[in-house]
């Protein structure tokens, strides 16, 4: 699994998405879950292979908050640094 981009920063109130791509490209079956390291600070939901993160409030500098996809048994995290 693969998410693009690597890394995330959305503004507190706004949304901002991710791709998430499971190879092998014709793997078939596979849904796609996604969660928040820390839901005061960002939520996420996954639709199709698209993660959309919601900021939350703020998080501190240098310590983004972790979402994570998960398909089929694989994960990718993405970083997500949420602004005032």
């Amino acid at each position: 699994m693969a998410a693009n981009p690597a890394a995330l920063s959305v503004a507190a109130g706004k949304t901002a998405t991710f791709a998430v791509t499971v190879k092998p490209d014709n793997a078939a079956g596979w849904k796609l879950a996604a969660a928040s390291g820390d839901t005061s600070k960002a939520t996420a939901t996954a639709s199709g292979a698209t993660v959309t993160v919601t900021g939350v409030a703020a998080t501190e500098t240098g310590k983004p908050v972790t979402v994570t996809a998960t398909a089929g048994g694989k994960s990718v995290s993405v970083p997500v640094t949420v602004t005032a």
